[in-house]
């Protein structure tokens, strides 16, 4: 079994377009498998369901999909106002 070093538990790349910034984000789930997701900066995550063989695939799926579907798609928050009543 392949030993995960510690510093491969998370990664993140952050990603700016259209000046809307997105995380893209990576976690290591166990059992050699990577879970993705997409977070804006309210905080909400768009999580797939599907797991990865590695961070890299993951983050390279994150990024692909913010290409073809658009930034807004992660950044909409439609159904989230409560997030701004304080």
């Amino acid at each position: 079994m392949k030993k995960i070093r510690m510093d491969e538990v998370k990664r993140s790349q952050t990603v700016i377009c259209n000046g809307i910034t997105l995380t893209v984000g990576t976690r290591h789930i166990g059992n050699g498998k990577w879970e993705l997701f997409v977070e804006n900066t309210y905080g909400v995550k768009s999580i797939w369901t599907e797991f990865f063989d590695s961070a890299k695939s993951a983050m390279r799926e994150g990024i692909q999909s913010i290409e073809s579907e658009g930034v807004e798609s992660f950044s909409e928050m439609e159904g989230y106002e409560y997030l701004f009543n304080n």
